[in-house]
C-alpha cells in the first residue's frame, strides 16, 4: 500500500468513525446531561462517565461492521490485493487449465481472512444486545 492510498483510506476510515462516535453520543438522551450537571458534574465528567458508558453500548456495532468493511476495503489496495491474487490465478490457470480449482482456492482464502472477524462481529452484537 503506498503512502497516498494510505492516506486517503485512513481519512475515509475516520470520517466514518467519528460520524458513529457523533451518532453514539447523540443517541443519548438529554436527560442523561441534565442529570449529570444537577449533581455537579462538569462536561467532561458528565461525557465521561455518563455518556460515553451508555453511548459505547449503541456505538459497539457500527463499529465492527465498519472494522469489518475497512478490512474489506484495505484487502483491496494491500500488497495481498484481490487483484494480486486473482492476477496469480490467471497466470497459475494459464499454465495447469484448471481455472475452477485455482478461483476456487482464492475465494477460500479471501472467505478464511474475513468469516471468522463476520462471525465474532456476529457475537458481540448479540452479546451486547442481550445486555439492553
Amino acid at each position: 500500500m503506498d503512502e497516498s492510498s494510505a492516506a486517503g483510506q485512513s481519512l475515509y476510515a475516520a470520517a466514518f468513525f467519528a460520524e458513529i462516535f457523533r451518532g453514539g453520543i447523540a443517541a443519548i438522551d438529554k436527560g442523561q446531561w441534565d442529570a449529570g450537571r444537577a449533581v455537579g458534574m462538569r462536561w467532561g465528567q458528565c461525557l465521561r462517565r455518563i455518556i460515553l458508558p451508555q453511548a459505547f453500548r449503541v456505538m459497539i456495532p457500527p463499529i465492527i461492521n465498519q472494522s469489518v468493511l475497512q478490512l474489506k476495503n484495505t484487502s483491496l489496495i494491500s500488497t495481498l490485493a484481490v487483484g494480486d491474487l486473482l492476477y496469480q490465478g490467471s497466470i497459475i490457470t494459464a499454465a495447469t487449465y484448471r481455472p475452477l480449482e485455482v478461483y476456487t482456492m482464492i475465494a477460500m482464502v479471501y472467505f478464511i481472512v474475513l468469516f471468522p472477524v463476520t462471525i465474532s462481529a456476529r457475537r458481540l452484537e448479540k452479546k451486547l444486545a442481550r445486555g439492553r
